[in-house]
C-alpha cells in the first residue's frame, strides 16, 4: 500500500493522487496551485497553515485504502 509522509511535498502528492487535493482543501491548503507546493513539504504546509498534521495525514492516507479493503 502507497503511504503518504510528512515530507512528501504538495506538489508530489496532487501529482501522485489528484484526487486528494478536496482533502488538502478542506484543510485550507489551496497551496496546492501556488509555486511553493514545488518544495513545500506535507508539514511544513501543515505547520504554516495552522494543521494538525496527524490528522492531515490520516485523513489523506484513510482516502488512499480502497473501500472494502482489509489488510
Amino acid at each position: 500500500m502507497n503511504t503518504i509522509t510528512k515530507d512528501m511535498t504538495i506538489s508530489q502528492v496532487v501529482r501522485l493522487y489528484p484526487n486528494l487535493m478536496h482533502i488538502l482543501e478542506g484543510y485550507g491548503m489551496g497551496c496546492s496551485y501556488c509555486m511553493a507546493s514545488l518544495e513545500e513539504t506535507i508539514e511544513g504546509g501543515a505547520c504554516m497553515h495552522g494543521v494538525n498534521l496527524t490528522h492531515l495525514l490520516t485523513d489523506l492516507n484513510l482516502a488512499l485504502v480502497p473501500e472494502g479493503a482489509t489488510d
